[in-house]
This record gives C-alpha cells, sequence and structure tokens, in this order.
C-alpha cells in the first residue's frame, strides 16, 4: 500500500462517525431550542473530527513504539508497522494533526470563551495523553471512560453551548448516548486487540476482565442510547427504542465471532448503527 492510503486508513475513517455524530446530536438539541449557527456547526465538526483523527494518528505511533503494533497484529495495517512512512515523518503528521484542532477550534474560543478554551485544552491534552506521557490512559484500562466523557457529554454540551451560549443539562444527559456507542467502537477493537495488547502490557478493560465482560460492555453500550431519550418529556422520544432492533442484531453478531478477523465487519456495522441512531434521534427530538 502505498503511503497516502496508509495515512487515510490511519484517520479510521470508518470511526470518524464518533467525532461526528455528537455535533450533529448537540445541534439538533440547540436548533429545538430556536439556535442555529452554520458556521458554528461548521467549525465545532471540524475541530471534533480533527481532534478524533489527532488521536488516532498519536495512538498509532505511540503503540508501536511502545510495542503494541507489531507484525501479529490484527486488523488495516498502520503506518508505523507497514514501514512506507518514516518515523520521522509521521511524529511530523502527528504534530499537524494537533495543530489543526488548535487552528479551527480558536473560531470556536471566540464564540464561546473561557468555558471553550479550557475544554479545548483539555481535550487535546487528553487526545495526547491517550497513549502518550508517563500515565497513558488507554494502557491503564481509562480508554473507555475518556471515549465516553470525551465522545459523548462533552462533545455534545460543548457543541449546544457554542449554539446557545448556556450549558444544558438535557445536552450532558442526551450526550452519554453518544458516548455510549463511541465505546461500542473502542470494544470491538480492544477484543480484536487482546492478545497483542496482553503482551505489551495494554491492560485496556477486556484485557483486565476479559472477552465475556468486553461482550457485557458492547451490549450496554448500544443498548442504553435506546433507551436515554425516555428521560425527557418529549412526545416522540420513544422513536429510538427502534433501534434496538438492529442493536441486538450487532449483539448477536459479536457473540458469534470465533477470530481477531472475525471482528472487522463489526467496525463499519457499528458506525452505521451510530449513524441510524443519530438520524432517529434527530427526527425524534424535532417532531
Amino acid at each position: 500500500m502505498t503511503p497516502i492510503p496508509l495515512w487515510i486508513a490511519a484517520f479510521r475513517p470508518k470511526t470518524l462517525i464518533a467525532s461526528i455524530s455528537p455535533v450533529v446530536i448537540g445541534t439538533v438539541v440547540a436548533l429545538t431550542q430556536g439556535h442555529f449557527h452554520f458556521a458554528i456547526f461548521l467549525y465545532t465538526l471540524l475541530t471534533g473530527v480533527s481532534i478524533q483523527i489527532a488521536t488516532n494518528l498519536a495512538n498509532d505511533y505511540f503503540d508501536y513504539v511502545k510495542g503494541a503494533d507489531t507484525e501479529a497484529r490484527k486488523g488495516p495495517a498502520r503506518l508505523t508497522q507497514s514501514g512506507a512512512v518514516s518515523l520521522t515523518s509521521i511524529k511530523i503528521g502527528v504534530l499537524i494533526s494537533f495543530i489543526i484542532p488548535a487552528f479551527t477550534g480558536s473560531y470556536l474560543i471566540m464564540v464561546g470563551g473561557l468555558p471553550i478554551a479550557l475544554l479545548l485544552g483539555l481535550a487535546l491534552l487528553m487526545a495526547y495523553a491517550y497513549t502518550a506521557g508517563p500515565f497513558p490512559l488507554a494502557y491503564l484500562g481509562l480508554g473507555d471512560i475518556f471515549v465516553l466523557i470525551f465522545f459523548g457529554p462533552v462533545a455534545v454540551c460543548a457543541t449546544t453551548y457554542l449554539q446557545t451560549g448556556a450549558f444544558s443539562w438535557q445536552a450532558a444527559l442526551i450526550g452519554f448516548a453518544a458516548g455510549c456507542i463511541s465505546c461500542a467502537i473502542l470494544v470491538i477493537n480492544n477484543l480484536r486487540d487482546i492478545d497483542e495488547d496482553r503482551a505489551a502490557s495494554k491492560k485496556t478493560l477486556i484485557v483486565r476482565y476479559g472477552s465475556r465482560f468486553g461482550q457485557l460492555e458492547y451490549t450496554a453500550a448500544v443498548v442504553v442510547p435506546a433507551l436515554i431519550p425516555l428521560a425527557f418529556p418529549r412526545p416522540f422520544a420513544w422513536l429510538t427504542l427502534l433501534c434496538l432492533l438492529p442493536a441486538l442484531t450487532l449483539i448477536h453478531e459479536l457473540k458469534s465471532v470465533e477470530t481477531p478477523d472475525g471482528y472487522a465487519p463489526l467496525f463499519a456495522k457499528t458506525g452505521q448503527y451510530f449513524a441510524l441512531y443519530t438520524l432517529v434521534f434527530a427526527f425524534s427530538w424535532m417532531l
């Protein structure tokens, strides 16, 4: 594979729904409150996606440096693992990937002020600390919490705040729905890589507690979001219950996987489920 497709693959496009959906959900919440600014929506989307790409590239680099990505690794080839791109080039790419959200986020700081500046700074710090630094979150079993919080309530609340100028408890609670499904994508990754992670002392929750725990975590992560909107007195909130049918199908497919390669289709299917959930939520919330 030539370098350009490898770089694109390193962005992990099948998982970018994890940063797109929270922005859409937060914008829908703001829209139903009578607020919508397209420029804010666009810059929030660009910043969110850029932060996820930065996290992915940093993860690619530091996993390789720490020995978590070897020739035995399952799944698509990584930039570092392939050998087609030098480590120096990858380091430069990682640096640029962090500069981009800092640049697009500067517009959001002008809109949202100090709270957004603090959130953006913290998000970039956590993106780096996910696999880097003295206490890498993913290696300590804290990756799931990071994903749940920052791709959930933080992203949704920040989006709604930028549109409305006020923090919303509704956005915070709904944000957990987005965070849960983002965790489901992470669970698939960690189930596939359990043997390599264990060998590299990457103590994910699945390494700590086993594959059965991962199946239970995935089940909760795709089922709970369908129930969260029921906490709100909106006439069509129940429509998200329709997402339970594809969720149960995903759970059944997960339990039938027998080899690491068998997890590959679930990345795309879980991303598709996330997109479906986002559309159903948006439709039900605006009715």
